[in-house]
């Protein structure tokens, strides 16, 4: 961590916990071993989705409730996903399916990553059923 820190407890839900808690467990499972790997905790999770979130740019006006706070920044991350550029092809999903399926519990957490792409539009499928049906019947000649 870089320049001066303050603790800052919040109650949060029990199922942000555990969504914090897969998220780093994706990170620390997921990665090569090297020197040069720094800790990653829920903390850091959150310092990085603070320092990501471009605030002036989402609309905060008239916001009453979580919710709307939540569905202002959604608007606001979806915006500058969809434009920053082409959604990814099935081959480079399928490579890095491949990659870990030989691992149960990686095999689960690539699928999950792959599904989460697809639902946020970010892959060139028509469909779930597509997508998986190229990944899993050819895994090396799955469309591009």
């Amino acid at each position: 961590m870089e320049g001066k820190t303050v603790q800052l407890n919040v109650p949060i839900r029990i199922e942000q916990i555990e969504k914090l808690s897969k998220a780093v467990a994706i990170v620390m499972a997921s990665r090569e071993r090297t020197k040069e790997n720094k800790r990653i905790t829920k903390a850091t999770f959150i310092r990085a989705l603070i320092d990501v979130i471009d605030f002036d740019e989402a609309d905060l006006k008239d916001i009453s409730t979580e919710e709307d706070l939540q569905s202002a920044i959604k608007k606001l991350i979806h915006k500058e996903v969809k434009t920053d550029g082409e959604p990814l092809g099935i081959g480079v999903l399928s490579s890095i399916y491949k990659k870990f399926a030989q691992d149960d519990q990686k095999k689960w957490v690539a699928g999950d990553f792959i599904n989460t792409l697809f639902e946020n539009g970010l892959v060139k499928a028509h469909s779930s059923e597509e997508l998986w049906s190229k990944i899993l019947e050819n895994p090396d000649d799955a469309t591009k």
